[in-house]
């Protein structure tokens, strides 16, 4: 995307932004250097969608008539903009573009879904390769909470802090004996896709639960609730008792899931279990919460993270160029809350361009 383009996008950021710069200190210093807090905006944005080093920044402020501003004063001033860059996702997604982000019974529960990302360090074929793991705030689209490790490590919700209060959707490859015990030690509750080969799972006599016979009972229109037992002793909690909810996919929700799973085989060379063929004409997910949270709700809410699945594909898109800040924590947090900014805006041009097709051929044959 282009600077002029930039500037576009700009006119959806919310109102009042410019003196938000200054109560949120990222226009504490106004000197000869930065004046208008839409400059800084700008050259901020530009940086995170084109990926442009430092230096490349410090020429662009000077070039573009902004204002003289050495590499390290521009990673200064990304540093202080964490703040702001928060203050705009909270107004951006009340604005409307997160209104339907509101799952019922669940208003209490602060809702985290999570993922993760390949990141470099720089544009150089020489940069470094990072895993970001990052916790996406569904109230208001900001970043909860990241954590860079080495490309070794893997997705797992023991990454995250877990409180009392928290609720974490997460996708089948977070759905583990290790995640599951971190958030029930902490108080945390959870809703995970469940794998068919996840981990065993018992009913309260002790026997082996087979899940694939049990969700049959499952249709299109009714979702079924099935009582699970997992020994978590490994991880000192003993024996507890979780929730399965389960919905049968449509019939074009299947046949889509099936072409998916033979292009897959297909493409890997490989076949995919008997086991799991058969799971994927299913949404299954495991859960924490209490009853008083009934099945569909759970599968609601689970949908709640479906729903926002855009904004992590665009943020991954994203994530893919640029400079990472690599030491400071601030650094990197506001880097990635600006990604987000970014994101969050196409999101809004698009929601804006709504045409019909019908009348533009009428006004081109009037």
């Amino acid at each position: 995307m282009d600077a002029d383009n930039i500037r576009l996008l700009m006119n959806h950021l919310p109102g009042g932004y410019e003196a938000a710069s200054r109560e949120t200190k990222a226009m504490a210093r106004t000197g000869k250097k930065i004046r208008d807090p839409a400059d800084l905006m700008w050259l901020l944005l530009t940086h995170l969608a084109q990926g442009q080093t430092l230096l490349n920044m410090s020429a662009l402020s000077q070039t573009s008539g902004i204002g003289a501003l050495s590499d390290v004063g521009f990673m200064y001033r990304l540093s202080r903009s964490g703040d702001w860059f928060k203050w705009v996702l909270q107004r951006l997604s009340a604005s409307g573009v997160a209104d339907y982000l509101k799952p019922k019974g669940l208003e209490s529960y602060h809702i985290k879904a999570v993922d993760s990302s390949d990141v470099n360090s720089g544009v150089s074929t020489f940069s470094t390769s990072w895993h970001l793991h990052y916790a996406l705030n569904l109230s208001n689209l900001s970043c909860d909470e990241f954590k860079i490790t080495g490309s070794q490590v893997g997705e797992t919700l023991a990454n995250f802090t877990a409180r009392k209060g928290d609720l974490f959707l997460a996708d089948r490859v977070y759905s583990t004996k290790r995640g599951i015990s971190h958030c029930l030690a902490n108080g945390a509750d959870f809703i995970l896709r469940l794998r068919h080969d996840a981990f065993l799972m018992t009913t309260s006599d002790g026997r082996k639960l087979d899940v694939l016979k049990a969700i049959r009972s499952a249709d299109t229109n009714r979702a079924v609730d099935i009582p699970v037992f997992v020994d978590v002793s490994g991880y000192g909690l003993g024996r507890r008792e979780l929730r399965v909810c389960v919905v049968r996919k449509s019939e074009e929700d299947i046949t889509k899931a099936m072409k998916r799973i033979d292009r897959r085989d297909n493409r890997n060379q490989a076949r995919t279990s008997s086991a799991a063929r058969p799971f994927n004409e299913y949404v299954a997910v495991i859960t924490s919460l209490p009853r008083a949270v009934g099945a569909d709700e759970v599968l609601g809410a689970y949908r709640y993270r479906w729903q926002v699945e855009l904004y992590f594909k665009r943020l991954k898109s994203l994530l893919g160029a640029g400079e990472v800040p690599k030491k400071r924590a601030d650094c990197m947090e506001a880097w990635l809350n600006g990604k987000m900014i970014l994101a969050v805006l196409f999101e809004v041009l698009l929601s804006k361009l709504d045409f019909s097709p019908l009348e533009s051929r009428a006004e081109a044959t009037a």
